[in-house]
């Protein structure tokens, strides 16, 4: 199979990002430039675990030297596609593995300071939670930059939900900076539900508060920024003992964290309020496990934020049965996430209330909401790849809808020629 980066080799670069975002009022399927109401955004992109530490690498162990992240050729990759969005993931443990994918997840660098005194699980010297890692917060602001000169807006992740409870026990909490052993300010947690539950042990939630805080005033005056609470949190609900063995994550259920992801989306909207600062986008993704699959998105229908990211409805098995299963040989190949990144869709909330929206009709590759994200199947970056043609379809359909955009509505019929993830040369619009 031919290399696809060297099919659009030629392509146009889509220019810088111009914001900051908002949901269109004439169309709220998109997303608008603030300033100019005519100017509509479509969302697509890939993302990876790693994208904003390093220490993602096959095996259990954690190297000595984590591996780097090459951001300069992940940015390559998503202009060679087409892409315009990323997810920038925040990864919160120093320490933790993912047995079933067969790989390590050693992050670094973290928000505070190692600065002891004493020894953290991995023998590294432990946080300050008082103090901020300077470098942490310069990487972040440097990907944000990079990404907008390239035209690619970017999702700020504050927190990850998916490692704490579905990541292998004991390092999805021993090996976060938060644990009891892990730092030198007297802070302990236990499992998500110390973190990501309200009521939170006070001290805990002073310090996500100025991290959260610190963040926003990192990025406040870029146009090409979103926020997003977090990754996968708990939902309040229950998963199948057998599939707890097989992700060896020690527990099956957790606490509900839409109360304590409501208190962050207001908490950034009254810090921009506070600070004059311009106001992006926040938004908030689906939470698993819930009580009933059926009504996974409820939370985010129902609360502050601006863009959602749903799920399927259909719970863990149902998903599956429709999608297939990704399993430990071919999983690695897009460390935490699903073909396509199916259970994850970005648009602005209002879009997603229509009756009867089919949120997954996508085994045909048939996007019909928008924006989006498409996750590039089984590519991810820093050692491991796959196949390169399910990148294709998401910014071969962002340069169609550039087309036709201003008709008021996007026409379904115009993406009838990428069923089954199939795209001609001729099907290909010109870029501006």
């Amino acid at each position: 199979m031919p290399d696809v980066r060297n099919t659009f080799q030629q392509a146009k670069r889509t220019g810088v990002a111009v914001g900051p975002l908002v949901v269109s009022k004439s169309n709220p399927r998109y997303f608008a430039v603030d300033s100019r109401e005519d100017r509509l955004v479509y969302l697509t992109g890939s993302h990876v675990n790693n994208n904003l530490h390093d220490g993602l690498g096959f095996g259990l162990d954690c190297p000595a030297e984590p591996e780097r992240f090459d951001f300069g050729d992940y940015l390559d990759f998503l202009e060679a596609h087409g892409h315009n969005f990323i997810r920038l993931w925040r990864w919160e443990q120093f320490k933790g593995q993912l047995p079933i994918a067969g790989v390590h997840c050693c992050m670094t660098s973290q928000p505070w300071p190692r600065t002891g005194p004493g020894a953290a699980t991995d023998g590294k010297p432990k946080f300050d939670l008082d103090r901020f890692d300077p470098g942490f917060f310069d990487r972040l602001r440097e990907r944000v930059v990079a990404s907008g000169e390239r035209g690619i807006y970017v999702s700020v992740m504050l927190f990850e939900g998916f490692s704490l409870h579905l990541t292998a026990a004991p390092d999805n909490i021993a090996g976060h900076p938060f644990h009891g052993a892990n730092n030198v300010n007297g802070v302990g947690i236990r499992s998500i539900d110390d973190y990501q539950v309200l009521p939170l042990e006070p001290r805990v939630q002073a310090i996500q508060e100025a991290y959260i805080r610190k963040v926003v005033d990192t990025v406040h005056d870029l146009p090409n920024v979103l926020c997003e609470v977090a990754n996968e949190s708990s939902g309040g609900g229950v998963i199948d003992p057998k599939f707890a063995e097989q992700m060896k994550v020690g527990a099956t259920a957790w606490g509900d964290s839409t109360r304590w992801q409501y208190w962050v989306i207001e908490l950034i909207k009254q810090y921009e309020e506070e600070k004059c600062y311009p106001k992006h986008p926040v938004g908030m993704t689906m939470q698993f496990p819930v009580p009933d699959p059926a009504r996974v998105n409820a939370p985010l229908f129902d609360g502050p934020a601006d863009w959602i990211s749903p799920g399927s409805g259909v719970g863990l098995k149902g998903y599956f049965r429709r999608f297939g299963w990704v399993g430990p040989s071919s999983s690695v190949d897009c460390v935490g996430g699903s073909t396509y990144e199916a259970d994850h869709h970005v648009g602005p909330r209002d879009h997603y209330g229509v009756r009867g929206t089919n949120l997954h009709d996508l085994s045909s590759g048939v996007m019909r909401h928008s924006p989006h994200v498409g996750c590039a199947d089984r590519v991810v970056f820093g050692g491991h790849q796959g196949p390169r043609r399910y990148a294709l379809p998401g910014g071969s359909r962002r340069r169609l809808d550039e087309r036709h955009q201003r008709r008021g509505a996007l026409g379904r019929g115009h993406y009838r020629r990428l069923a089954g993830g199939k795209v001609s040369r001729e099907h290909l619009p010109e870029t501006d």
